[in-house]
């Protein structure tokens, strides 16, 4: 998910960063999977019955992506594993969120369709909180991206699925700085990857690779126009041209077979080039000294508008020029002072007060302007709401309806003319919420209340009241949240520190009380020896009950026993905070944080239960490497140790991958392939033990993963040189031909007035 509304902005603000297809031959492709995987899951306007048809469609689209982007050297599949902590909270909430959504479709079905309908539904629906680490279902995606990868020949496939720790954008970004740190890495490496999370693009500034872009799907934010769903052209929606009207009515004159296209058909890709966007942040900053380092700045401080870890300051809303609030308080806080907020993955905490010192001074004012918009926004769609009703009521009275139906039209529209602060809507809900009876054991329901504090930012009050809602002790808020953000920025240079900290309130504190606060933090080194959670263990932290035929069945009376000592981490009545959303889809998730001592705790009391296949699925592995044996870039020593060892290290790049390689074995995978588990680390990664002579030497136990070693610290950016630092950097004029300088030197008086525009209360 990451920064919200972040790349419309970009595309808005810097429309030259966007092309159908990468500028020039791509190396490396990357797939982050998750983003694959979901459409294909739950497409609009169709069902899909089983998971053979999830995988038929999921090959599909991978097809089309690979040939779009037609990597010459290497595909790396990653899959979202078991994640760190910090990100628990939020896979909870959107599951829990997944189980309501499916509860109240079955309801709406059951009322409006009757019975059958319903049955079909329950007999074809399948539960999409299955994409998580450990399930039967990721078990058998498993097997069939093994089937994929066999069965494509013209390039190396890295397969990093669920049973490897982590995120699947960050396991990708650890392969690529493993990969960078070897002496022999050519700058010239083109790296392609595709994903739909918008951090994305932090990940990709961050790795300062010269040549690299990122490919995902087109985002339509025209309303005038739309994507065929058969061709993924796109049309002018008041076009009246007959073959625009043959796409919209459904006729596709580009699709000619009988049923329904692939999803993939109505998939329209474009790319993000990560060098022209640097290009234009370059002339934001307009410093050409230390650019780098800005950007790393220019990251960390993005991180306070969103992202999946910690939630977004109240004044800093993409969507009402967040970032360049961002940018411009940068440029006249911390860029005179030249020194800069981060050094590779650490923060400067005196650097980063000079920076929030000045963004609180402008607190107040954007709140005001925020409220100010939200209060008209929500004038606009009462207004609209009754002027809706009263057109339903004049057509029922023609039409000479029953008169109680009149009338519940009636009440409502006078609710809502009586009290416009507050939208019909969310009436309704929590109506539902009050009025439906639930037994105390009955875990498989779901109820939502909605809460709209409405606080001026004008009165004294203000803090009063958002601080008794939200967070009671304001100075633990405040120190967390900055511990957070070094936790944030070094998970996003160098990887993940610590897989138990987690930020444990649902919002952030306000800007003014950091900067008193941020005096008395003190910052306190990572747990570096803590390990992630086991699949079934991360399974009961973030399902919600009405998934728990998603459990081993050794674990399911964990989350359904009422003397279960879990059982109070899965509540059936949550609270949806939508003071500050300007929709009910928006509202925050109000929901306490699970024990994570008490699942692993309980969780191994029934591990001795786990049926074998069970005991296997719940283990980490590495990532697979598919390598055919007449491949050119199969390095001969490989080739050669292969023939002799189970085991061997390779620490050159130039040709093939380094790292640690045990030889592995799929029935799946044909004969002409060789396969490896693979760990993408240096040398001195692997423990390191001592003989009797007392010399060092290198004991490689892949079986049992190191998640944080000290030593890896060193493939920081500080410590290898970014390819843009070197001279025989390698950059095609393809590349360099996005940024165009008297094009934006020409919109400067524009891009300042609505620069301005942002700061102004209306």
């Amino acid at each position: 998910m990451g920064i919200p509304q972040f790349f419309r902005w970009l595309q808005k603000r810097y429309p030259n960063i966007i092309s159908d297809r990468p500028q020039l031959p791509i190396d490396n492709l990357y797939l982050d999977l998750n983003g694959l995987v979901h459409p294909c899951f739950h497409p609009p306007e169709r069902t899909i019955l089983n998971e053979d048809q999830v995988f038929q469609e999921m090959f599909i689209l991978m097809d089309k992506v690979i040939k779009a982007v037609n990597p010459q050297k290497l595909v790396y599949i990653a899959v979202d594993g078991c994640a760190p902590r910090a990100k628990l909270q939020q896979q909870r909430k959107r599951r829990f969120i997944s189980a309501y959504e499916k509860q109240q479709k079955i309801i709406d079905l059951k009322k409006d369709l009757g019975e059958e309908a319903l049955k079909e539904y329950l007999d074809n629906s399948m539960d999409q909180n299955c994409i998580t680490p450990g399930t039967e279902f990721m078990v058998k995606l498993k097997k069939a991206l093994v089937y994929y990868t066999s069965t494509r020949y013209t390039v190396n496939f890295i397969l990093d699925d669920w049973s490897t720790p982590g995120e699947g954008e960050h396991k990708i970004m650890s392969f690529i700085r493993s990969q960078r740190s070897k002496p022999d890495y050519s700058v010239k490496t083109s790296h392609c990857i595709y994903g739909l999370d918008a951090d994305l693009i932090m990940l990709a500034l961050s790795s300062h690779e010269p040549n690299f872009f990122i490919f995902r799907d087109y985002i339509n934010f025209d309303k005038q126009q739309t994507l065929c769903k058969y061709c993924a052209q796109l049309l002018n929606n008041k076009s009246q041209a007959q073959d625009v009207i043959a796409h919209i009515a459904g006729n596709c004159p580009n699709f000619k077979h009988l049923g329904q296209p692939p999803i993939a058909n109505s998939h329209k890709f474009f790319s993000v080039n990560i060098y022209t966007f640097r290009q234009y942040l370059f002339q934001e900053f307009n410093c050409p000294a230390n650019f780098e380092r800005i950007l790393d700045d220019f990251v960390f401080l993005c991180f306070l508008a969103g992202n999946d870890f910690l939630p977004h300051i109240s004044c800093l809303k993409i969507d009402d020029g967040g970032i360049i609030r961002l940018i411009q308080v940068y440029n006249q806080s911390v860029l005179p002072t030249k020194r800069f907020i981060t050094d590779s993955g650490f923060v400067d905490y005196q650097i980063f007060a000079v920076f929030i010192f000045e963004l609180s001074k402008a607190e107040n004012t954007i709140l005001r302007k925020l409220w100010n918009e939200k209060r008209r926004y929500k004038t606009i769609m009462v207004d609209k709401k009754i002027r809706e009703l009263s057109m339903q009521i004049e057509k029922l009275q023609l039409e000479n309806a029953p008169q109680e139906e009149i009338d519940r039209l009636f009440v409502k529209r006078h609710k809502m003319i009586e009290n416009p602060d507050i939208s019909q809507e969310m009436q309704d809900y929590n109506i539902k919420f009050e009025t439906q009876k639930l037994d105390e054991n009955d875990t498989q329901k779901i109820l939502l209340q909605y809460i709209s504090v409405q606080s001026d930012v004008y009165k004294p009050d203000f803090k009063e009241k958002y601080y008794n809602r939200n967070i009671k002790n304001v100075k633990d808020a405040c120190h967390s949240f900055l511990r957070g953000m070094s936790w944030v920025c070094h998970y996003y240079a160098r990887g993940c520190n610590d897989w138990e900290w987690c930020y444990e309130f649902d919002f952030a504190p306000l800007v003014e009380d950091l900067i008193i606060h941020i005096k008395t933090y003190k910052h306190e080194p990572f747990n570096l020896a803590s390990q992630p959670l086991l699949p079934y263990q991360q399974l009961l932290a973030v399902l919600p009950p009405a998934s728990v035929q998603l459990l081993p069945a050794a674990y399911r009376n964990l989350m359904l026993d009422p003397n279960s000592p879990l059982r109070p981490f899965y509540p059936n009545r949550i609270v949806c905070d939508a003071s500050h959303a300007h929709a009910l889809w928006a509202a925050e998730i109000c929901m306490p944080p699970v024990d994570i001592g008490k699942i692993i705790s309980e969780s191994e009391k029934c591990t001795p239960n786990l049926k074998e296949f069970e005991i296997d699925a719940n283990k980490f592995r590495d990532p697979v490497i598919i390598l055919m044996k007449k491949n050119e870039f199969l390095d001969t020593s490989i080739a050669n140790l292969e023939q002799n060892q189970t085991n061997f290290f390779n620490q050159s790049c130039a040709q093939s991958y380094s790292g640690y390689y045990k030889k592995e074995a799929f029935e799946v995978v044909q004969n002409t392939f060789l396969v490896y588990r693979n760990n993408f680390k240096a040398i001195s990664d692997f423990y390191c033990q001592k003989n009797d002579s007392g010399d060092s030497f290198y004991s490689f136990q892949p079986e049992k993963p190191v998640f944080n070693s000290k030593v890896r610290l060193s493939f920081s950016n500080c410590k290898v040189s970014p390819g843009f630092q070197l001279s025989k950097c390698y950059l095609p004029d393809s590349l360099t031909t996005g940024f165009n300088l008297s094009s934006w030197q020409s919109s400067l008086q524009k891009r300042q007035r609505d620069d301005d525009s942002i700061w102004r209360v209306q």
